[in-house]
């Protein structure tokens, strides 16, 4: 997909802002403070959400062409410490610490791998499989900032490696039904991520159809980034997520044979109901 994924996505996140800040109540509501609350993340006993949403993302890491996909949303908590989500990919987890200035947690999730079919760039170079990561994260609010760390190992041994970040948020409530979101991170991966997803061998040289030359990628800075999202409650129980994440390569991936745009476009918008 060729276009204007930062005019699209901006698009949406101006028609749900529109669309909370119309239907808002009026009556008074607590201001943001500390970690912000998600639909579907607080509350005693079963949390449960269901809905849809539309992604966009480059076609692999470091593409200039995008693809854009439907997702699933189905996300399930258990007394506010056991969740199950697809919000941000298949992920189960649970909550070690959560409260309204600390939460932290370890989970698995699924990452997904790169086709060589994907884009003609990646041919002759082999596929990536998708792999099993466990995660460990944690995050700590002072008033409207939040900043969050994570960190990720492929547990499969399908080249995922490695990766470690951080992320500062500052969230602002805008109406008693609508909170926007934004702010710096950055990601750092290990030489096994860098090598297959940025690197080139020289056997995956000899065989690579746009003649790509070998590349080593070693360890390091992967990308930084700033992310811009909402939370719009229509109703009570509708809620509608609009998110962007403009991010930036830098050292070895921004340097590889299989980067053709350094500035990469990853978004997506989300609505669903939750019980």
């Amino acid at each position: 997909m060729r276009g204007h994924p930062v005019r699209f996505l901006w698009a949406l996140l101006l028609a749900s802002a529109t669309t909370a800040h119309a239907q808002a109540p009026d009556r008074a509501a607590p201001p943001a403070v500390g970690i912000g609350a998600e639909p579907g993340f607080l509350g005693p006993g079963w949390r449960v959400s269901l809905g849809a949403g539309a992604l966009l993302r480059p076609d692999y890491p470091g593409s200039s062409d995008y693809d854009l996909t439907a997702i699933p949303l189905v996300e399930v908590v258990w007394n506010d410490r056991i969740f199950a989500t697809t919000r941000q990919g298949v992920e189960v987890g649970v909550f070690l610490t959560r409260d309204r200035l600390f939460r932290s947690g370890i989970a698995l999730d699924y990452a997904f791998g790169r086709d060589q079919d994907d884009h003609p760039r990646l041919s002759g170079l082999g596929d990536i499989d998708g792999t099993v990561r466990g995660r460990a994260f944690a995050s700590s609010g002072v008033g409207p900032f939040t900043l969050s760390v994570f960190l990720t190992q492929d547990l499969a041994d399908n080249g995922h490696g490695l990766t470690a970040g951080a992320d500062l948020e500052y969230r602002l409530r805008l109406a008693p039904r609508l909170t926007v979101f934004a702010g710096p991170g950055v990601t750092w991966a290990n030489e096994t991520h860098m090598q297959s997803f940025f690197g080139v061998s020289a056997a995956q040289a000899a065989r690579s159809a746009a003649g790509l030359p070998r590349y080593d990628a070693g360890a390091g800075l992967r990308d930084v980034r700033f992310t811009l999202g909402g939370i719009a409650l229509v109703t009570d129980n509708i809620f509608v997520q609009p998110r962007i994440t403009l991010s930036r390569l830098v050292g070895d991936a921004a340097d590889s044979p299989l980067t053709t745009s350094e500035t990469q476009v990853t978004a997506f918008v989300i609505g669903g109901v939750r019980f």
